[in-house]
């Protein structure tokens, strides 16, 4: 595609407009103006039959993948093959940059190598938000051999965007869980209990516990034996993440969509189990379970489930808590510590919670931080309200509060961990859980 330079159209205004006004005002230098006005016309047309094959042979190549983070200075990288007619050539070359990667530079200015068939054009950007994105169209830019012509081609391109979520806000949240380096440490803190590993058989010593007395073993040596346990090291721990249409309302006052906050304090705590020796498996529902992943360990199942969980969404959908708890009885048969992020703060949610969590609660440990709206807070616990519109806003926060406060009695009640907590400090709320049952030996 040929598009006209400045160049050219100042030209154009130099030599055809004169032309024009002698045709019109002197009809004597009617041929003078019409030799001049062929001649800029002559010249235009011959510098863009010339630039017409300026960029035959040009090919643009992208990485399959791109993988950048939310908010993280990152850039785009695409690779452009060149025939030797464009050694030395002055480009410039766009990229078709989706809003979201936040491109900080529309072009990008390159001079082809002379001692190469490829150059590498990158493009700075700032992601806005996680998601898939497609990268299908790149576009360079060069001069007609006068300069009155801009030469642009498009190129096809076949690669992917992926913006994954941000965690070291998170991380920074949990301090101790990530700045530990190889094994120090490991043992600091004390554990409770004394395991459900059995480890060997010894003999009876007094004071030990009756019930752990192999009968059958002292039958066989005709002397009291009894079983020695050891600690479990390795656990296994489930996030269960609810992507119904109540993930989708605002955390904070930024405007930020809950589940945004979720996605990013459940892979953290996938990170805190792996950096703990634990299995950790993602477990996503709304209506239905959409997504399950067993629990595992190392960098290919925390990859597993960062892909998992970039690309989610709200779904306009009421969470069935029967359908998924049905679901954990049946595939879960080993007891794990099942980590919630659900919205309990409305009943109609709530009272079905209560009702489901009765088919796993007696197999499984279950953990849930009743996640709180920035509205949702005792009265008068901030500045005091100056108008009538706020008071009714505080009253109304202390009435959710208090509701809060009765499910989390009841949900202790049903053996359930459970504690209040901002959306902002979700990860910190489940880490404690997390950290408390692995440190008590619950599981």
């Amino acid at each position: 595609m040929l598009v006209p330079s400045n160049r050219l159209l100042f030209w154009c205004a130099a030599t055809l407009g004169p032309a024009a006004l002698l045709a019109t005002f002197a009809p004597a230098l009617l041929p003078a103006a019409a030799l001049l006005a062929a001649a800029a016309l002559c010249a235009a047309s011959l510098d863009a039959l010339r630039a017409a094959p300026a960029l035959d042979g040009l090919t643009a190549a992208a990485p399959d993948v791109t993988r950048l983070s939310c908010r993280c200075a990152g850039k785009v990288a695409v690779t452009l093959s060149y025939p030797p007619a464009l050694r030395g050539r002055r480009l410039r070359a766009a990229l078709d940059l989706p809003e979201e990667a936040g491109g900080e530079a529309e072009s990008a200015e390159l001079l082809l190598p002379e001692t190469a068939d490829r150059a590498l054009a990158t493009w700075p950007c700032t992601p806005l938000r996680r998601g898939l994105f497609p990268l299908a169209t790149a576009a360079c830019e060069t001069d007609s051999p006068w300069r009155l012509w801009h030469v642009i081609r498009r190129l096809p391109l076949s690669g992917e965007l992926r913006i994954y979520p941000d965690l070291r806000q998170e991380r920074r949240k949990v301090p101790a869980l990530f700045l530990r380096r190889g094994d120090c440490g490991l043992h600091t803190q004390r554990a409770a209990g004394k395991g459900r590993e059995f480890e060997k058989l010894r003999e009876y010593v007094p004071g030990d516990d009756l019930g752990d007395i192999h009968w059958k073993a002292t039958a066989r040596r005709r002397f009291p034996v009894t079983k020695a346990f050891q600690l479990e090291r390795t656990q296994e721990a489930y996030v269960v993440l609810d992507i119904s249409r109540l993930s989708g309302r605002p955390a904070d006052d930024s405007g930020a969509p809950a589940l945004d906050q979720a996605i990013r304090t459940a892979l953290t705590l996938v990170l805190a189990a792996e950096r703990l020796g634990d299995r950790c498996g993602l477990l996503v529902f709304h209506r239905t379970v959409v997504r399950f992943l067993p629990a595992d360990t190392g960098k290919r199942h925390f990859d597993a489930c960062r892909n998992a969980l970039y690309t989610a969404v709200t779904e306009p959908v009421s969470p069935d808590f029967h359908e998924l708890f049905a679901f954990i009885r049946a595939r879960l048969p080993k007891r794990a510590l099942l980590l919630f992020l659900t919205h309990l703060d409305c009943p109609a949610q709530a009272d079905p919670f209560l009702l489901g969590l009765r088919l796993v609660a007696r197999q499984h440990l279950l953990a849930v931080p009743l996640l709180t709206p920035p509205s949702t807070r005792p009265a008068f616990s901030a500045a005091p309200p100056d108008t009538p519109d706020a008071l009714c806003a505080e009253l109304a926060g202390q009435l959710q509060w208090r509701r809060l406060k009765e499910l989390e009695r009841r949900l202790r009640a049903c053996g359930v961990r459970s504690s209040t907590a901002p959306f902002g400090e979700a990860t910190q709320a489940l880490v404690a859980h997390y950290l408390d049952v692995k440190a008590r030996q619950l599981l």
